[in-house]
């Protein structure tokens, strides 16, 4: 299991409008998001980002789900968040999640892209 150094990264999945970060995609095909704000939960909607804000997301890749977790550092369009954890897991069913909150994220990507 691989743990990123945290940095300094810019969050793609978020759009920048009108001086705003906003996660407006939660769900497609292959991804799935999930924001944890001030004891809050996201997974659909739009939601406005704030500082200290953690972003979850899991993609599907051909033979692996790759899981990201980052921390809102900052509300500009550039370099606005940290890398704290990030990790392809090639059998979710049997991997080690270092937090039980990836573990339920990973359970529900893995549900909703019927992946088994």
């Amino acid at each position: 299991m691989s743990n990123s150094k945290k940095r300094t990264v810019t969050l793609t999945y978020a759009d920048w409008i009108d001086n705003t970060l906003l996660i407006t995609n939660f769900h497609t095909d292959k991804m799935s998001i999930r924001i944890f704000s001030h004891g809050l939960e996201y997974n659909e909607g739009i939601k406005k980002l704030k500082v200290n804000d953690d972003v979850l997301v899991a993609t599907k890749e051909s033979n692996f789900v790759r899981f990201e977790h980052y921390r809102v550092i900052s509300l500009t369009e550039e370099n606005n968040c940290k890398l704290i954890y990030s990790n392809k897991f090639y059998n979710c069913n049997n991997s080690k999640f270092p937090k039980y909150s990836y573990k339920l994220f990973i359970k529900e990507f893995k549900y909703r892209h019927d992946l088994h």
